[in-house]
């Protein structure tokens, strides 16, 4: 007798109902299914939902600074080196150590790749500008989010109804946290993708493509700590399994089930596990799995000579504080919902139960408990369990304005009987006061009725008003983040402008001289090299998309900085071929990685504020007026020109050639200021001002260095520096 899979029984039989509600009558007296109703409104109200959701998303693709500098040289480094075959390389890709997985970099290498045919398509082959394949790139992945985040509420909303579904997707819409996730090119930002989707499945009890999502986005990703919130899937799937197994005996049950749900995930990783190590063996030329890399890494400790303290070690409070920040109200109410699980009863909460409720955000709290116990924390590994939060908040806010809804009606005042001009007894007739048939119903006492609907809409208040803080402090963080931290994009922005227009000043002659004498050499023009250099700041460089041509090549100088910097991909066999200089596995300085300053023509440093508060602006834009002059002429010219914006910028141009000199430079009157814009200077900046834009005063409170671009004046060949011997410079 064949028998019907387990899971596929339980997945039918425990699909939540659709919602019910009485009927409304047509014209002829008929009334409809309520499936029916409102399928027009409906469907206006999503679409209006959904474009709303699209256009935070790719607003937020487009002005987001990079918050992390391993966003930078961990994943756009690599996607560049694909695409172009420059890049910079850290010791996680070396081929000694293989922590990293390109099979996480192949999708975007194959969308830049498309991206980059059509701008050569666009713009022509001479010098396509890259900054777009950027841009590009990173409004796509706000578009995969929003359709993540699209599918995830959807969910909810058949699960739990129309109100949680609702407050999860007013609160993941303007959440700050997922405004500056959704763009990120990192895998716990597509974590968070992928646990929405996994959730959805789940929510719909379709258990087998939650499996192979779950099993994909721990291989995919190449960072396997994700499969710490697919756990308690794993148990619910168990546990659905086994009850819904036919068989007489419980030992069967449980044989039955954990068989078939382990044939779900031997399927799962029968499908996945094969592309990932031919992607991973193809670019490192051997067979390795970086999911075990780094997993023994994090994890093994001493016994693989090196760990997860070598930096970013923050306190047990650090994870609060940022989820404080970039969620604010839903923090608390995530926080409440295990005290509303014990004290408030199953009515409620949803038709599904408040078991069943708070199983859909265990793995917030499961991921949140494991990551705060280990010593190396940081903001992008919260990134997974951000959609959970907002579907933890929304079931908290659902529950407390249910429960004070039940609360307030069996509290409800006792109603009084009204006997105006019934003295004695009054009249009756047919057993019934005839003042009470004119004066209408029973009221309640006027005091205690006022209370009542007082409190009534208090409690109703609740969600607007959580809702309308909730948008408020995230737009404030938001904006904070984008208008104090955008001075890197904004620059390199500039710079990348700056080179394309030498690089095509340069090609007019020869594309002169091909009008004149046409030959079929297609060979670019004649440039002249030139090296970016970064100091202190070298953290902040966005990525290699923002140097326009191949000539220019970006070196590190030395400015303090103790720990480990990435170096160049060799220009062949980059990802399998033994490193240019040698990486190490415990974050020392390779003293290697610096050039001397006089090798670089443009140099990036923030020079913060001047202790005693002088306010020299520099030059706005290009400018002739060389740092450390002196000249109150050209200063008093500067100031005059400088905008509004400039004027957030207080530093000393003494202070300039005091920092060039500590950078090795014997001549700082040799380098001119080309851009700068502020940046944030933390440190002097006090809390909560620096962490919200506030509208009046805030800005005032703040203070603000100068994130600048020098250019060396003289008009010397380009000294390769020591780099040249290694095959730095191609």
């Amino acid at each position: 007798m064949r028998h019907t899979p387990p899971l596929r029984q339980f997945e039918t039989a425990t699909t939540p109902p659709s919602s019910r509600g009485h009927g409304a009558r047509n014209a002829r007296g008929i009334t409809d299914p309520p499936e029916a109703q409102g399928v027009l409104v409906s469907r206006v109200y999503g679409l209006l939902a959904g474009l709303t959701l699209v256009l935070v998303r790719v607003v937020g693709g487009i002005v987001t600074p990079i918050a992390d500098c391993d966003e930078t040289y961990n994943y756009w480094e690599p996607v560049h080196y694909l695409l172009y075959g420059t890049g910079m390389q850290t010791w996680e890709y070396s081929p000694e150590y293989t922590l990293r997985s390109y099979a996480y970099l192949l999708p975007p290498a194959a969308l830049g790749k498309a991206g980059a045919l059509a701008l050569r398509l666009f713009q022509g082959p001479l010098l396509p500008d890259k900054r777009l394949l950027f841009y590009f790139l990173r409004v796509v992945f706000s578009l995969i989010s929003a359709s993540s985040e699209a599918t995830f509420v959807d969910a909810v909303t058949r699960c739990f109804g129309a109100r949680p579904g609702f407050l999860t997707f007013a609160l993941l819409l303007t959440s700050a946290g997922m405004f500056q996730a959704s763009p990120a090119l990192l895998p716990s930002s597509a974590a968070s993708n992928f646990v929405m989707v996994t959730t959805a499945c789940w929510l719909s009890r379709r258990y087998a493509w939650a499996t192979l999502v779950a099993v994909t986005a721990v291989l995919g990703l190449g960072w396997p700590f994700v499969a710490l919130l697919f756990l308690p899937l794993a148990l619910h799937t168990l546990y659905e399994a086994v009850s819904h197994s036919p068989g007489p005996g419980f030992a069967r049950q449980c044989r039955q089930g954990f068989l078939y749900v382990l044939s779900l995930g031997v399927m799962a990783l029968v499908l996945v596990l094969p592309p990932v190590l031919l992607v991973d063996g193809f670019f490192y030329r051997r067979c390795v799995l970086p999911v075990w890399s780094i997993l023994r890494y994090n994890l093994g400790g001493a016994a693989v000579g090196a760990d997860d303290t070598l930096y970013g070690v923050e306190p047990w409070s650090f994870y609060l504080k940022n989820l404080l920040l970039n969620f604010n109200v839903v923090l608390p109410l995530v926080l409440l919902l295990p005290f509303l699980l014990l004290l408030v009863p199953p009515p409620a909460w949803p038709s599904v139960g408040k078991g069943a409720s708070f199983l859909f955000v265990a793995p917030a709290y499961l991921w949140l408990g494991v990551m705060t116990t280990r010593p190396h924390k940081e903001e992008r590994f919260l990134f997974p369990i951000y959609p959970l939060l907002a579907l933890g908040g929304a079931l908290s806010l659902h529950v407390l304005v249910g429960s004070m809804d039940r609360c307030l009606t069996k509290a409800a005042p006792q109603t009084v009987v009204s006997a105006k001009g019934n003295k004695g007894g009054g009249r009756k007739r047919n057993g019934h006061d005839k003042d009470l048939e004119r004066e209408g119903p029973p009221r309640p006492p006027l005091l205690a009725g006022l209370l009542h609907r007082l409190a009534h809409i208090a409690a109703r208040g609740m969600v607007p008003l959580a809702l309308l803080l909730h948008a408020l402090l995230s737009l404030s963080r938001a904006v904070s983040m984008t208008q104090n931290f955008s001075a890197p994009l904004r620059l390199f922005d500039d710079f990348s402008k700056h080179q394309r227009a030498e690089y095509f000043k340069a090609a007019a002659p020869v594309a002169a001289s091909k009008s004149t004498n046409p030959s079929p050499d297609p060979s670019p023009p004649p440039v002249r090299p030139a090296r970016l250099c970064l100091g202190a700041e070298w953290y902040r460089f966005p990525s290699s998309f923002f140097l326009p041509h191949a000539h220019v090549h970006l070196a590190f100088v030395r400015a303090g900085f103790g720990g480990q910097l990435p170096q160049p991909f060799r220009a062949e066999n980059g990802t399998w071929a033994p490193p240019l200089q040698g990486f190490n596995a415990h974050n020392l300085e390779e003293k290697a990685r610096y050039v001397p300053i006089h090798s670089c023509r443009y140099l990036v440093e923030l020079f913060p504020p001047a202790p005693g508060g002088v306010r020299d602006q520099g030059v706005s834009g290009p400018s002739t007026g060389a740092a450390g002059e002196g000249d109150s002429k050209e200063r008093a010219r500067a100031q005059e020109e400088a905008t509004s914006e400039d004027e957030r910028i207080v530093h000393d141009v003494e202070w300039i050639d005091r920092r060039l000199r500590e950078l090795g430079e014997a001549r700082p009157v040799a380098w001119r200021i080309l851009r700068h814009y502020p940046l944030l200077d933390k440190d002097l900046s006090p809390s909560p001002w620096r962490a919200f834009w506030v509208p009046f005063g805030g800005a005032s409170r703040l203070h603000y260095g100068a994130f600048t671009l020098l250019e060396r004046e003289e008009e010397d060949d380009f000294d390769p520096g020591p780099w040249s011997e290694l095959g730095f410079i191609q």
